[in-house]
């Protein structure tokens, strides 16, 4: 079973490529007059990742929702992925033995 407190070690992780890609996006586009590259698109991937893991997380620990982010109108996170985090984070079917008799 995958514990929610597995995922601190894996926002920490997800923390520090944000801020090292960002590091070598800065670089990149003073190198190319402002054009961010492949640089661009890891970094938005990886914050809108950090984002939903980060949200589930403070979930799976019992904050509410309102008192994690207050998004605007048009910056909602995505609801279904984070779903998905917290059935993964919480689930003990996901690693219980199929077929275990208790009589045995």
């Amino acid at each position: 079973m995958k514990k929610f407190k597995e995922l601190r070690p894996i926002l920490k992780d997800l923390a520090h490529k944000i801020r090292e890609n960002k590091l070598k996006l800065k670089d990149h586009q003073r190198e190319h007059n402002g054009y961010g590259g492949e640089y661009y698109s890891k970094v938005f991937r990886l914050v809108y990742e950090f984002r939903h893991k980060h949200i589930a997380y403070c979930v799976l620990r019992g904050t509410p929702r309102d008192k994690i982010e207050k998004p605007g109108e048009k910056n909602e996170p995505n609801k279904t992925y984070i779903k998905q985090i917290i059935e993964e984070y919480s689930s003990e079917r996901a690693t219980a033995p199929e077929n275990v008799c208790a009589g045995s």
